[in-house]
């Protein structure tokens, strides 16, 4: 399944409301900062520059990509054209990804969790905005890792 219908670069300091950032991250911040064991020693402003961080990336999935906004908590999206669940992850640098990746695979392993097949991971600049899609990974059920979608 092809996933990544949105175009691949963006800067949330031009292309994403600010508005809609805020209201959008402060949102989970506050979900996040209501239990220790989500929190893990973060303040709020800390624990809301993170998601403010992320949901860059899923806003302009949403916007860009018709993607749709899982409204459970801790969920990020659902693919536009079928009922399927999509984990979104912004790493501040390419080298970031491989363990981005691990510990999704270790969430993903977790079978209580619900953790979704596909896996979003795009590079943001928190100094110049910019960001770009680093590439769609899907789950592997025998090797029990997240493989690089060829296509994305």
């Amino acid at each position: 399944m092809q996933l990544n219908t949105f175009i691949g670069t963006f800067n949330v300091k031009k292309d994403i409301d600010p508005y809609t950032l805020r209201n959008r991250a402060f949102n989970e911040a506050e979900q996040i900062y209501s239990k220790e064991s989500t929190r893990r020693g973060r303040n709020i402003a800390e624990i809301a520059e993170a998601c403010m961080f992320g949901h860059a990336s899923e806003i302009w999935m949403m916007e860009n990509g018709g993607y749709v906004d899982d409204t459970r908590k801790y969920k990020d999206l659902f693919y536009p054209y079928a009922p399927v669940e999509v984990e979104v992850k912004t790493v501040g640098y390419p080298a970031a990804v491989p363990l981005e990746l691990k510990r999704c695979a270790d969430r993903k392993q977790e079978a209580w969790r619900g953790f979704p097949d596909y896996v979003v991971v795009w590079v943001g600049d928190r100094k110049t905005g910019n960001y770009y899609h680093e590439g769609t990974y899907i789950w592997c059920h025998t090797e029990k890792k997240y493989k690089k979608n060829v296509s994305s």
